[in-house]
Order: C-alpha cells, then sequence, then structure tokens
C-alpha cells in the first residue's frame, strides 16, 4: 500500500527509510498518522508498526469531525 509523507506517497518500504531520514533531523517531532475511510486496518497496522521500528516516540491521530447530526 502507498503511505504519505508530507503530503508525498510512497510505497510501504520506503517508508522506514524516509522516517529515520527524517526523525534524524528533528527526533523530538510528531508524527500525525491520517488515514481515509477507504484505508485498510492492517495497512494503518503496517504504518504505525514500521513508525515504531525506525524509533517514532510521538506518534498521533488525524481525526475530521463528521457532518452527522445526533
Amino acid at each position: 500500500a502507498e503511505q504519505v509523507v508530507a503530503n508525498a506517497k510512497v510505497l510501504a518500504d520506503a517508508l522506514g527509510e524516509r522516517i529515520k531520514t527524517f526523525l534524524a533531523a528533528k527526533p523530538d517531532e510528531m508524527l500525525l498518522v491520517e488515514a481515509d475511510g477507504q484505508a485498510k486496518y492492517a495497512d494503518v497496522a503496517q504504518a504505525m508498526s514500521i513508525l515504531q521500528g525506525v524509533g517514532a516516540k510521538r506518534v498521533g491521530f488525524v481525526t475530521k469531525p463528521t457532518d452527522e447530526k445526533k
């Protein structure tokens, strides 16, 4: 699956290297994970695992409010 890093699509294989390079320059930066409604849970879990594997310490999720009224 493709991942987006800084608004650029990258393949999952390249995600770890891109994030490793980023974290070398900004080790305390928070990484934000945003997935659209079409994203598969397994792909998001894989991305999170890659982030953890390259040493990301601060990871958050981006959420968007729904337009549904309750």
